[in-house]
């Protein structure tokens, strides 16, 4: 089985060999052959090269002991640290444990926000973001501390931003909205009824709607125009929306160095932008 000697993709593969049924040693084959593409590949995209079904694709990873290709090209990327197999923590768990896998499932979750979005869909945020007339930034319960979060970083930005964040102002603007408005949805479900006839609205005005979810299946992703992927990750009895929000913070924060990147084009705005980041000049 040829591949790159000592590479962490040959010691992974050498350590299961002898668990691999003949159609996963062509995946291994294919993938040490086009490790250097390893990040970049999509499991159709390695069943085509590999000439084996999508399933022996997923064997293949499981195989290894991950759950799917998502979580291998996690364990990958970290450099063969990444905790993929991160315990739980329980009524019973001590204050050093809590700390500790409190750590890793964040690290986790974080790797996996930025991960599991393709470039194309920060891209396509960041420049429907960049040009935006109006950014309407919906949310309501937990999510609100991520909406008044992008509405912060994104305002600082020149950004006209607008923040909806309960029943009654959603009702109010949804009958106002216009071709021109970019809506920006934050739902951990992608189920939550008022922002999912708010997004069918936005859609039925053709505004752009860009949704950030941890269902990318949900109804309101399926009405959206571009879908960015938190991580569902739980640490404590099943319990996703805690760590979710880090995975929401870490996707707003890309998109907030990719606007600045865009609009720094303009060396007045690069100007401006740094006379207000330097805080002790402003206040001393």
């Amino acid at each position: 089985m040829g591949g790159k000697g000592n590479s962490k993709l040959q010691v992974l593969i050498d350590r299961n060999i002898v668990d691999f049924k003949e159609q996963e040693r062509k995946v291994a084959d294919f993938l040490l052959e086009h490790e250097d593409e390893l990040l970049k590949l999509s499991v159709g995209e390695i069943s085509y090269g590999a000439s084996v079904s999508k399933a022996t694709v997923v064997r293949f990873c499981k195989s290894l002991g991950f759950s799917g290709l998502k979580e291998f090209k996690i364990f990958y990327q970290s450099g063969g640290n990444s905790l993929h197999d991160v315990g739980e923590l329980d009524w019973q768990s001590k204050d050093t444990q809590i700390t500790e896998l409190l750590l890793a499932h964040s690290v986790k979750a974080i790797e996996g926000s930025l991960f599991n979005n393709n470039s194309i869909s920060f891209t396509r945020t960041a420049d429907l973001l960049v040009n935006a007339q109006n950014i309407i930034v919906i949310g309501v319960g937990g999510s609100k501390i991520i909406t008044q979060y992008f509405y912060t970083e994104i305002s600082r930005l020149g950004k006209r931003v607008t923040v909806l964040a309960d029943h009654f102002e959603l009702c109010q603007i949804q009958h106002s909205l216009k071709e021109e408005d970019v809506v920006f949805c934050v739902s951990c479900s992608g189920e939550t009824k008022d922002l999912a006839d708010f997004v069918l609205k936005a859609r039925s005005e053709k505004a752009s709607i860009i949704s950030l979810t941890n269902d990318p299946d949900s109804t309101i992703a399926k009405n959206s125009d571009v879908v960015l992927k938190a991580t569902p990750e739980s640490s404590f009895m099943e319990e996703e929306n805690m760590l979710s929000r880090l995975s929401q913070f870490s996707v707003i924060n890309a998109l907030f160095v990719m606007i600045a990147v865009r609009c720094g084009k303009d060396e007045s705005f690069r100007n401006e932008f740094d006379r207000l980041s330097n805080y002790r000049n402003i206040i001393s």
